[in-house]
């Protein structure tokens, strides 16, 4: 499976490092796995620093310790790579890496800052491809550029090759995770039913003060849930790949190496098939909630004034023919191939922000007409 160099640049000296906080929660939250991570900034006298902020090593900071060398020697290689490095301005743990990594010395040397301007600093992710699509969705409102890179397969080093091996992805990985998963969603949930406890109760100040706490506490579980279908999305990807290769293997394979080909086969098989189920589970939970929230729409309906329940009914049915929809595709999946199985998950994930999005301003709509009612009767 290919490595990607993703480039982030950021319009401030602290963005890189910010994002990189975010990027260790992910990781932390079992959303996102990196190899490795650099640091660049720029100050506003053109001085270039270079970090390597998470200790490469087993157990240690990256997920598989992956050598910082291959980040930073590819920097001077490909076309529109957003940052280089300046000459001598590399660090010991990011210098050492490299040499560990056989990256000429004159390489690193020879690249020079690029696009970085003063006071912008960038951050260098060395991932999987299967994580671009989190690394996108972590960025997606902070980063000023997101370039990616494939790095080809004859950089890769022999101690990459064997951390990418022992990182196969394995069922039990994937349970725990999902286990840890739920517990992070009650929580979210539980603030979502509290905001609205608190709209439906309170007095017009604390309605207000409500409405920004749902707001927020719905943005989290929307995202959480797309951070879910991703990671589960990149662990059936890479279970898929262990097993194309090794179905390939095994066609060579002499009779005692096709007998541990198989015990790895089997687990793969069981990584893949746990994704998928976790995936379905996910897609079915968010649409029991989804389910609820127009049931509550529906009731809210029921009781507005004339003049808005037209509306509110009309959005009410409109919000039902889509979660039918989602709900029939959902059955689909289950007999789905693998390459029409991840379309479709990201098919109907995207739908239903889409409905998310539609429900908050119905949502929204209801509450406007709560504020004006009492003016109303008054």
């Amino acid at each position: 499976m290919n490595t990607d160099l993703t480039v982030l640049t950021f319009g401030s000296l602290t963005g890189a490092d910010d994002m990189l906080k975010d990027v260790q929660e992910l990781q932390s939250a079992d959303f996102l796995e990196i190899l490795d991570a650099v640091v660049v900034t720029r100050d506003g006298q053109g001085k270039v620093d270079v970090r390597q902020p998470l200790e490469v090593g087993p157990g240690k900071g990256a997920a598989f310790g992956a050598v910082t060398g291959a980040v930073v020697g590819l920097l001077g290689g490909p076309a529109g790579a957003v940052v280089g490095l300046v000459a001598g301005g590399m660090t010991g743990g990011a210098a050492g890496a490299a040499f560990e990594s056989g990256v000429p010395v004159k390489e690193i040397k020879s690249v020079a800052v690029q696009e970085l301007a003063p006071n912008e600093s960038a951050l260098l992710l060395y991932v999987e491809e299967v994580w671009l699509d989190q690394i996108e969705l972590a960025a997606q409102d902070l980063a000023k550029s997101i370039v990616h890179e494939v790095v080809a397969e004859e950089r890769k080093t022999a101690r990459e090759a064997a951390h990418e091996k022992a990182a196969a992805v394995r069922k039990a990985k994937i349970e725990a995770a999902y286990q840890s998963w739920q517990a992070r969603l009650d929580g979210l949930r539980a603030a979502v039913e509290a905001a609205r406890r608190r709209i439906a109760a309170g007095l017009q100040a604390d309605r207000e003060a409500a409405s920004k706490q749902l707001a927020s506490a719905e943005a989290k579980l929307t995202a959480s849930y797309n951070y879910m279908l991703r990671a589960l999305a990149a662990w059936h990807q890479q279970a898929l790949a262990e097993i194309n290769d090794l179905n390939a293997h095994a066609k060579q394979a002499n009779a005692e190496a096709k007998l541990d080909v198989e015990r790895r086969l089997a687990a793969a098989n069981e990584a893949r098939q746990a994704a998928r189920m976790r995936t379905r589970e996910t897609l079915q939970t968010r649409l029991n909630g989804a389910k609820s929230d127009l049931d509550a729409l529906k009731a809210q309906a029921a009781k507005a004034p004339a003049e808005v329940k037209q509306k509110l009914d009309t959005q009410a049915a409109k919000l039902h023919v889509e979660w039918v929809a989602e709900d029939k595709r959902l059955d689909e999946l289950d007999q789905a191939s693998d390459a029409a199985w991840a379309e479709m998950v990201k098919s109907i994930d995207a739908a239903l922000d889409k409905y998310d999005a539609e429900m908050r301003e119905a949502e929204k709509e209801t509450e406007k007409e709560s504020k004006t009612e009492p003016e109303k009767q008054a």
